[in-house]
């Protein structure tokens, strides 16, 4: 990854947020970044609450704020990076993290895929992750549990249309901390030529494909020797098909354990911070993603 001078992980004390924070540190310490560990105090307690407890309410909230900041500090111990800190505010989860990071010029934010008050099904995203997705301001790597502790496989999404060079680069720079081996993939988007061709045989419209896959693997592997990949492993891969379901079945077959794609798209004159496709992938595949804005 690019230089990270600053990374927000936000922390709700489950599993996944402490893993979440462990994965931030192993890319924190190889950058050099500062990492801030961030609580946010969603539910304080009200009047009569701290009545019951024989409090009054500043007591209270002292109370809760204390407890907040002992356990980011066993987590921080247990991380053991000297360039950590930790934070308790008294805000929405999501609202925190993005405050955090625009007065940071944070370069990074880690979430875990669903912490404690999610409802949701695995693979699917919690609230305060789902909230994100509409406005993060920066890189945002949403952590799944793996199959094992170490990085071992990356894969960069590109649009050969777009040349996402910068999200082939994050993969790289990605593989460089983890030592893992990195498939560039490109999906060619066959609704396009179905609906051109629609009137055309099927033979027609295979060789129609095929044409349109061999244009883009030449146009993938010019995109990849633009970069210094050293001792890194990369395979190159051009498939066809709907983009999302075609990605997240990649993932799967392919035992990804990071998956990084660009997450904004343009439509006319606006731009959406998590496109279609981007969306997606984050709710539905099976490994981590780190999205690019």
């Amino acid at each position: 990854m690019d230089r990270l001078e600053f990374i927000v992980v936000g922390i709700d004390f489950s599993p996944r947020s402490v893993a979440a924070a462990n994965l931030a540190a192993s890319i924190a310490r190889f950058n050099e970044s500062d990492l801030v560990l961030l609580h946010a105090l969603e539910h304080m307690p009200s009047s009569s609450q701290a009545d019951s407890m024989g409090m009054t309410l500043d007591e209270l909230r002292d109370t809760l704020t204390s407890q907040a900041l002992n356990e980011l500090q066993m987590i921080s111990e247990n991380i053991n990076y000297h360039k950590s800190s930790i934070k308790v505010v008294h805000d929405n989860a999501a609202n925190a993290l993005i405050k955090e990071c625009e007065e940071h010029s944070a370069s990074l934010a880690v979430v875990g895929d669903t912490g404690f008050a999610s409802e949701e099904a695995h693979r699917m995203l919690g609230s305060t992750t789902h909230r994100l997705l509409r406005s993060f301001p920066t890189k945002l790597l949403v952590n799944r549990p793996r199959k094992r502790d170490a990085i071992l496989k990356i894969a960069a999404a590109v649009d050969i249309e777009q040349e996402n060079i910068d999200v082939i680069e994050q993969a790289r720079r990605l593989a460089v901390i983890t030592g893992a081996e990195v498939d560039v993939v490109h999906v060619c988007s066959t609704e396009f030529i179905q609906h051109l061709y629609r009137s055309a045989s099927a033979e027609y419209m295979a060789q129609a494909i095929a044409e349109t896959k061999e244009y883009s693997a030449a146009k993938l592997n010019d995109l990849v020797k633009q970069l210094d990949w050293g001792n890194i492993v990369v395979n190159k891969h051009v498939l066809a098909g709907s983009a999302g379901l075609r990605l997240i079945d990649f993932a799967r077959t392919r035992d990804i354990d990071v998956m990084v794609l660009r997450a904004t798209e343009v439509k006319g004159l606006a731009k959406y911070f998590v496109g279609s496709t981007a969306l997606q992938v984050v709710e539905h595949i099976p490994s981590s993603v780190l999205l690019i804005r």
